[in-house]
Formats: C-alpha cells, sequence, structure tokens
C-alpha cells in the first residue's frame, strides 16, 4: 500500500520550519568546509569525527524537515492530531539536535579563528613561494650558464660528458663521447646503453659492480676503468667517473652524470712501465745475484788490485826510464847530427872545391864517387833525423802559399837525368783545372812527391815514370789535390804492400843490395800525410808495375796572376801530336785544348800522314824515337813546307839540336814546361807570347817558385845569378876544415873573407869597428857560442845606435827541430844547416846582399 505524502497546512509553521532547515544547512555546510581545511592543519586530529557529527546531523535534520514539509494540515482531524504526534516528536528530536548544533557552533568559532590564523600563513607561504620561484629561475640561468663552461672545460680536457636519467633509461652524450664510443653525433640514439653494448666481455661483471654498489649508495662517487669498443672493431681502455645527484624519498637513484676519459696511451704506457719494472726487478735479483758472486770476489780482486798497483808503479819507473832514454836517443841524434854534420860539411866541401881544379878524369871520377857517396850519407841521415822528429812529435808543418805546378815541373827537372841515365821517360800531367796557387808546406810535399818518383825511378828499368796531379774534390776556398806516380817498373806483390810503408822496410833484403836505400823514406811520406790529414796508399802488379798515391786538402791561395791566355789567336789552328804511346800526347792535348787549339793524337807516322793530306794542321808534335824512322816524311818534303815541326826530345839528342839550329825544326826538351810549349806554339803561329801574356803558365810573382828540403827552411830559386860586388864576410866556426872550406868557396866567388874562431873574437871585431856586410855563425863553440855572440852583438848595435845591422846567417851541424827558432830568437837573420853546398851559400848571399 501506496503511503501517503505528508504535508504541513499552517504557513507559518513551514516557513519557520523550512527557515530553521536553512539555516541547519547553512551551518553544516560552514562546518563541514572548515573541518576540511583544518583536516590540513597538523592539529586537526578530530576531523573524521566532525565530519561524521555533521553529516549525521544533516540526515536527520534533512529527515525531519522533509517530514513536517510534507504535512497535509487539511486532512481530518485524527490524521492532524497524528501527524501533529509526529511533528512534536520530530520538533523534540530537533530540538535535541539544535541543542548538539548550538553546541557544535561553539566549536566552530573556535575552529574558525583557526582557519583565519591558516588563512593568514597561507599568504605568507604564498608570498615566500613567489621568492622561491624567482629565486629557482635565477638559478636555473646560472646552472645553465654553469654547464656551457663545463662543456668547454671537458671539451678542452678531452672528456666525454654523459648525464643519465636512471628513472625512464636515457642518456645524453656530448660530441666527444660520442667520438669516443666511435659514432656521429647525429647516429647516437639516447636509449643506448653503451655500458651495456660497448663494455669488453671480461669487463662487465666488474663494471657492473661497480655501477651498483654506486646507485645504492654504498660509495660516494663511481670510478671505473675498462674497455671499451670503439667502433665496430677496436678496443681502448677509458675511466669512468660520476655520481648519482638525484634521489627518491626512499633513496632510490633517480639521476647520475659523469665523465669518460680515454686513457689507451696511458695503459700503453703502464703495460710498457709493467714491462720494464719486471725486467728491472729481474736485473736487480740478477744484480743481487752477481753482488753476492763479486762479493765472493773481493778478496781475489784486492790482491789483483795490490799486484796491479805494483804493476802501475813498475809501469811507472818503465815510463821515466822509457822517457830517459827517449831524451838520451834524441840528445844521441842530435849530437850524432852535429858530429856528423861537421865532418860532412868538410867533404862535401871540399869534394865541390876539388871539382872547380882542373883534375884528370880519373880524378873526377873519384870526386864524382866522394859527392855520390856524400849526399846518400846525408839523405840517410836526413831520413833518420826526420823520421825521429815525426815519432817524437816534433816536426811541425808550415803552410803558406805556393806555386804547386812550378813546384811539381822544378822536381821533374831535378830528377830528370836520372830518368835520362835509364832511358825512362819522365813524364808531368798537371790537369788544367787544377788551382796553381794553394796554401799548405811546400817542402813538406816538395820531399813527399820527390820521394815517390825517385822510389818509381829506382825500381823502373824500362818504359816510363807518369806524374798525375789534378784535383778530384773541393769548393771556392779549398781544393782535394790527389798526387799519383804511376811507372813500369818490377811491381811488388799484394800482400807485401802493407809493409811498404812500416820503418826500416823493404819487400826483401835482395832489393836492399840491389837497389839500396834504408826502407825509410815510403815511412816518412806516410807519417807526413798523416801530419797533413791526408791518405796515402798504393797499387801494384807483380812484373808489371807500382801506381803510388797521395791525397791532402789544401786551400786556394789568391792567384797573383791575371785572367787566363786569350784564346782568340789560337781560334781555329790545329796540332797534330804523334805519340805512339799517347801518354804524353794526352797531357800536352789537354792544354793546348785550353788555350783554343784543336789537338788531334795520332800513334803512327802513316796514319798522320794520311791525317795531314786530307786536312790543315799548322803544327805536328812528334817524339823523338819516331822521327828517327827511315819513312819519316816530314823532313826535306816539299809537301809539308808549310807545317811546323816539333821534335819532343831529351836534352841530351844532339842530332835534333842541329835540327832545330838548321830551322828543320823545333825542339821540345823533356821534360816539357808550360811556359816552353806556349812560347814556342806561339811563335809557330805568329804571335808574340808578350800580346797573350803568360799569366796561366807563368810562376807566381808575388811568392817565387821555392826549394824547400826537409831540414832546411825554404830558400828562394833565382833564375839566376845576381852580381853581388866585392864585400866582406866573417866566417864565425871553431873546425879548421871548415874554416878553410868556407872560405874558398868565398874567396872564389869574390869576397874578402875574415875568420873567427868563436864567438868571442867575432864580437871583438865587431865591436873593435871592424866592417863586415855578413856573418856567418856556428853555433857550437867554445869560450862563447852563436847564439851568446848574436845577442851581444845585436845588444852593441843597440847602444851604438848603427843605422844598419849586420846580416847574420846561422851556419851549424845543429839540424833539430827548433834549431832554426833558437837562432832567430836569439838575433840572427836567417838559418844554414850542415854540410852545406856552394850554390846553397851564394843564394843565401844573394838573398841578403843582392
Amino acid at each position: 500500500m501506496k503511503s501517503k505524502k505528508r504535508t504541513l497546512k499552517n504557513p507559518k509553521l513551514k516557513n519557520r520550519l523550512a527557515a530553521r532547515f536553512s539555516l541547519a544547512c547553512a551551518f553544516a555546510s560552514l562546518l563541514f568546509a572548515g573541518a576540511v581545511y583544518v583536516s590540513s592543519m597538523p592539529s586537526s586530529e578530530n576531523f573524521p569525527y566532525l565530519v561524521g557529527v555533521v553529516i549525521g546531523f544533516v540526515v536527520v535534520l534533512s529527515y525531519l524537515l522533509g517530514r513536517v514539509a510534507g504535512l497535509h494540515l487539511d486532512k481530518n482531524q485524527h490524521e492532524r492530531s497524528s501527524e501533529l504526534h509526529e511533528t512534536i516528536e520530530a520538533l523534540q528530536e530537533l530540538m535535541k539536535a539544535n541543542e548538539f548544533l548550538e553546541t557544535e557552533a561553539d566549536e566552530l568559532k573556535k575552529h574558525r579563528k583557526v582557519l583565519l590564523s591558516i588563512m593568514e600563513d597561507a599568504e605568507r607561504y604564498n608570498a615566500e613561494l613567489k621568492n622561491e620561484i624567482a629565486e629557482r629561475a635565477k638559478a636555473e640561468v646560472e646552472l645553465e650558464q654553469a654547464r656551457r663552461n663545463m662543456e668547454q672545460i671537458l671539451h678542452g680536457g678531452d672528456l666525454g660528458y654523459w648525464n643519465w636519467n636512471i628513472k625512464q633509461n636515457t642518456h645524453f652524450h656530448n660530441d666527444r663521447l660520442t667520438a669516443i664510443l666511435g659514432y656521429h653525433p647525429d647516429n647516437l640514439s639516447e636509449k643506448l646503453d653503451w655500458r651495456n653494448h660497448h663494455v669488453h666481455p671480461e669487463d662487465h661483471e666488474s663494471v657492473n659492480q661497480t655501477l651498483t654498489s654506486h646507485l645504492e649508495g654504498k660509495t660516494a662517487t663511481y670510478t671505473c676503468e675498462y674497455r671499451l669498443r670503439q667502433g665496430e672493431d677496436s678496443w681502448i681502455w677509458v675511466l669512468d667517473r660520476g655520481r648519482v645527484i638525484e634521489r627518491e624519498t626512499d633513496q632510490s637513484p633517480l639521476q647520475m652524470v659523469g665523465t669518460l676519459l680515454d686513457i689507451t696511451d696511458r695503459k700503453k704506457a703502464e703495460l710498457e712501465m709493467k714491462e720494464a719494472n719486471r725486467l728491472l726487478d729481474k736485473r736487480s735479483r740478477e744484480l743481487e745475484e752477481n753482488q753476492q758472486i763479486m762479493m765472493g770476489m773481493m778478496e781475489d780482486t784486492n790482491d789483483a788490485r795490490e799486484r796491479l798497483e805494483q804493476a802501475n808503479r813498475q809501469l811507472l819507473v818503465a815510463r821515466e826510464k822509457a822517457e830517459q832514454a827517449a831524451q838520451a836517443k834524441s840528445d844521441f841524434l842530435a849530437s850524432m847530427s852535429h858530429e856528423i854534420r861537421t865532418p860532412m860539411n868538410g867533404i862535401i866541401g871540399t869534394a865541390s872545391l876539388l871539382y872547380d881544379t882542373a883534375l884528370g878524369k880519373e880524378q873526377q871520377e873519384y870526386i864524382n864517387i866522394i859527392q855520390t857517396s856524400s849526399n846518400a850519407l846525408l839523405i840517410l841521415l836526413n831520413d833518420i833525423l826526420d823520421f825521429s822528429k815525426i815519432e817524437a812529435g816534433k816536426l811541425a808543418l808550415e803552410p803558406q802559399p805556393f806555386d804547386l805546378r812550378e813546384t811539381c815541373e822544378h822536381i821533374v827537372d831535378l830528377l830528370t837525368p836520372m830518368a835520362l841515365e835509364k832511358d825512362i821517360d819522365l813524364i808531368l800531367r798537371y790537369e788544367p783545372n787544377t788551382p796553381p796557387a794553394v796554401v799548405g808546406d811546400a817542402g813538406r810535399i816538395r820531399q813527399i812527391l820527390m820521394n815517390l818518383v825517385t822510389n818509381a825511378l829506382k825500381f823502373t828499368h824500362e818504359g816510363h815514370v807518369y806524374i798525375d796531379i789534378k784535383s778530384v774534390a773541393g769548393t771556392a776556398q779549398e781544393t782535394t789535390i790527389s798526387f799519383t806516380v804511376t811507372d813500369t817498373g818490377i811491381g811488388v806483390s799484394r800482400d807485401e804492400i802493407p809493409a811498404l810503408f812500416q820503418k826500416f822496410s823493404q819487400v826483401d833484403s835482395s832489393t836492399t843490395r840491389e837497389y839500396g836505400g834504408t826502407g825509410l823514406g815510403l815511412a816518412i811520406c806516410k807519417q807526413l800525410v798523416d801530419l797533413m790529414e791526408g791518405k796515402i796508399g798504393m797499387d801494384s802488379e807483380l812484373g808489371k808495375g807500382s801506381s803510388f798515391w797521395f791525397r791532402v786538402n789544401l786551400p786556394i791561395a789568391e792567384d797573383t796572376r791575371t785572367a787566363p791566355i786569350d784564346q782568340t789567336p789560337f781560334k781555329g789552328e790545329r796540332i797534330l801530336v804523334i805519340d805512339q804511346k799517347k801518354i804524353m800526347g794526352q797531357a800536352l792535348a789537354e792544354w793546348l785544348s785550353r788555350w783554343g787549339l784543336s789537338t788531334e793524337i795520332i800513334p803512327s807516322l802513316n796514319d798522320a800522314t794520311e791525317r795531314i793530306r786530307n786536312d790543315e794542321f799548322r803544327i805536328v808534335l812528334i817524339e823523338e824515337h819516331l822521327a828517327y824512322e827511315a819513312e819519316n816524311p816530314f823532313f826535306n818534303n816539299p809537301e809539308f813546307e808549310q807545317l811546323t815541326l816539333f821534335i819532343i826530345c831529351s836534352i841530351t839528342n844532339r842530332d835534333f839540336r842541329t835540327l832545330d839550329r838548321a830551322g828543320l825544326a823545333t825542339n821540345l826538351i823533356k821534360p816539357i814546361r808550360l811556359i816552353d810549349l806556349l812560347s814556342k806554339t806561339a811563335n809557330a803561329l805568329g804571335y808574340s807570347i808578350d800580346s797573350l801574356g803568360t799569366h796561366e803558365v807563368a810562376p807566381m810573382q808575388a811568392q817565387p817558385a821555392t826549394v824547400q828540403s826537409a831540414i832546411m827552411p825554404p830558400v828562394t830559386e833565382e833564375p839566376e845569378q845576381v852580381s853581388i860586388g866585392a864585400r866582406r864576410i866573417l866566417v864565425t866556426e871553431d873546425n879548421l876544415v871548415n874554416q878553410t872550406v868556407v872560405k874558398r868557396m868565398l874567396v872564389k866567388g869574390g869576397f874578402e873573407v875574415e875568420v873567427a874562431e868563436d864567438g868571442e873574437q867575432a864580437l871583438n871585431m865587431v865591436k873593435n869597428g871592424t866592417h863586415f856586410d855578413l856573418i856567418f855563425m856556428d853555433c857550437q863553440m867554445p869560450r862563447m857560442d852563436g847564439y851568446e855572440a848574436s845577442r851581444n852583438i845585436r845588444s852593441f848595435e843597440d847602444e851604438s845606435g848603427v843605422s844598419a845591422r849586420v846580416p847574420i846567417v846561422a851556419l851549424t851541424a845543429n839540424a833539430m827541430a827548433g834549431d832554426r827558432e833558437k837562432c832567430l830568437e836569439a838575433g840572427m837573420d836567417d838559418y844554414l844547416a850542415k854540410p852545406v853546398k856552394k850554390e846553397m851559400i851564394f843564394k843565401m848571399l844573394q838573398r841578403h846582399l843582392g
């Protein structure tokens, strides 16, 4: 059965109940809102109870008011009575609720105060939040700038940078880390977990353990070294560092940042260092073992040291004795030299004086034997002294500018008689491009070359001795000169070559018996070349000949001669050289070609005849043995009247002298000097040598050619004797034989000579006013030697104020190193070592009096 709806009929009551209901709802809503707000505060501990009461109150009130509002007041009285009864009950209930509501309203007032306080705090918190937001925005700007700075630092430090969002498992990488992984920046995904994909399998476990330990908060930072695949097929070592910078409230990690550094080079260095340390440890252990062994040997070593010290003491004693022996040797050689040279001077001088007298043929032969033997003895003495000085280190080089070509030509001139005696051709080839003027010790170079040429002539019985001088290397300031002496002599085997440059050594004793010699010549040559920092050697074939050579570096001297010869007059002129062996012809052709002449060499007369008929030649050079041939077509043949015939002949050939005087031929005397070749060639072609100049072939004007011996200073080689006139000479000499020899040489030369027997007598003669134009002074004399006498004479001249001091020339048997300098320091002007020849004395007079 459907219940009927109850409503209130009394409008006033209905309105009042409705107003009450609205008020109740308003209070309930306010209470509920306050309660909800209060619940957000820490002090709202009664919120659940309060909400329950309010909700219950609203439910009850709503029900009652609904019931009251729905009463129908227009029903019958019974019904109204029932409704009234219900209403009263409801009002009673409402009154109870009202009492509760009033109680709650008081509570609500209290909570309202709390709510107002909360709202004030909320406003304050809101202001603080705005400040925090502004500060956070500023901090974000600063953080971005710091990030940029960090990127620059990472880039400068070659560091890769990574940022790992752990919650989303995404990675941020800078370009350097991308390059370390071997990727292009555009090809690397932020989802790539490179620790799982690129770490070496052997390092995976240790990397994961180290990383997990840090993520769990067990370590302050994450640091790990491991191998990383770079690209597809290469592995590198990296140092990975980082730390968690953000965590959840439960400490689970949210974000981690770090760096990655390529340490491959460092790892390689560490491995190398580790290996080096391993080897060092091994060596240390070996050293320790050796030290133990050494300790065991120390006792033996101490004994050995004592024996060594004793041996050293003995060596010192032996050294002192050796030095004393060497000094005694030097003293002996000096004494021997002086004692031998003094009588030798008498022998050689007397032989020279005898040779100038009227002698019979047999007497002349005896004199020749004396002179030859004396010269051989002098060569032996000089060789021994030279070798002794070199061995003692007392031989010093005296470099000076000199004419090398003139020196070589002079050697050939000196040795030509020896070659003519054996009927051997002595040929000099001086290569045209070789500088003629150089700086060096001319005397020592002359000594070496003369020794080699003499040696070649001695061991050659037929054929020729060929001297080749050429520049093989150099600059504008210095040149390397090669001297080569080739002969067609007996030769030696290759096994015997090394022994030839040792002292007192020859191939065998029979060589000494047959050819003579001391065996010192080549040894001295080697030591002199070594002293010049050059090289010397030889090539030889037994039975066919030898080739000796040496090379030295010499500075190029300033040549006082002017430009080369003018080639214009010789252009187009042709010369034919007839030389069967072509050796001499080639040497001549080089210089003829340099002067602008066209030169051709033919080996036979028949070929030469045909060649001349087919071409125009102005001059024909022919060797003397070819000129003797019966079919020689060039003499008295009208066909060849236009030719000028040069015959290359020796000075002893009188037949060709006759031809020369008859005008049938022009002689070129062997050895041919370049000045003679140029002069006769120019004359044959109708030119004067003065118009051409002799610049290339004449000796240096500023430095005349010098002749230096091994024991004497250079003496200028004058072309001819200059008349000196009557002069007074004082000879200071204690040896009667030498007095007589030197005096007679000088008297025969037209000089007035006085003799002093010692230095004191010579000094007194000078002090007494006797005028002398020159004094020859011996050094070792009784009472007063030559050194003291010279010093006293110079002191007297200084005190007397003489205008010109008298020249003093040492004439002494002291020929060791330093003797010449000692004489000059004593006030002497020049030096001659005994034995002296007449020519040497007169050249010295010409030097100081001419």
